[in-house]
């Protein structure tokens, strides 16, 4: 009980400065913003911090570890399923975005046309947008989202409502335009997780 409370302090301080810091990123993720260089750096900036801070403190560097079990991705069902997560989420992006009444104007029109999203956002972007896409950003996202509001918070409140609770900030913060389809697929992550007991497998869903 002790450690849940511990770690719901984590969830509060992280939170308090993450939230806003999200929303300024949002409002800095058009190209023609003066400010919009600075971007991509302060994320950065932001995941390293967080990373030194959560494996500063014994106790949630151990859980996260511990909580990683790669061991988990030598199981062939576990592929399996991640294969299938991945096939849903390629198959369902154009009607979900279509049908989106949030989705703005860009994503609808690329989700009509066929056109894949990320490879766009990446064939445009500077190095350190691509590592943010690719590697640091899912670590943190699987951590923070994952194994903080799903796991840890799910000791504290039911585990249904962290579920939920991670699922819709995943999509309000990480929308790029088409947030159901984002909280969509934090629903399939956050029970990835909780399937497998490892943030390793949504991990791998996230990298691939």
């Amino acid at each position: 009980m002790k450690s849940s409370r511990i770690f719901l302090i984590h969830i509060i301080l992280l939170s308090v400065i993450f939230f806003p810091l999200a929303l300024l990123l949002n409002n800095l993720n058009e190209p023609g913003k003066i400010l919009y260089p600075l971007r991509n750096w302060t994320q950065l900036i932001w995941y390293l911090l967080f990373f030194i801070y959560i494996f500063s403190f014994s106790n949630s560097r151990k859980q996260v570890l511990k909580n990683f079990n790669y061991k988990k991705l030598l199981s062939i069902r576990v592929w399996i399923t991640i294969l299938v997560v991945l096939l849903f989420m390629i198959l369902s992006i154009r009607f979900i975005i279509s049908i989106d009444p949030f989705a703005d104007f860009m994503a609808k029109y690329s989700a009509a046309n066929g056109e894949q999203l990320m490879d766009i956002v990446i064939g445009l972007a500077p190095l350190q947008m691509i590592l943010s896409i690719i590697l640091i950003g899912p670590i943190f996202e699987e951590i923070y989202f994952r194994e903080l509001l799903v796991g840890q918070l799910g000791k504290v409140i039911p585990l249904w409502l962290s579920i939920i609770i991670s699922s819709i900030i995943f999509g309000f913060v990480f929308h790029g335009g088409y947030p159901i389809w984002v909280t969509i697929n934090g629903l399939v992550l956050a029970f990835l997780y909780v399937s497998t007991k490892s943030w390793s497998v949504p991990l791998m869903v996230h990298v691939l």
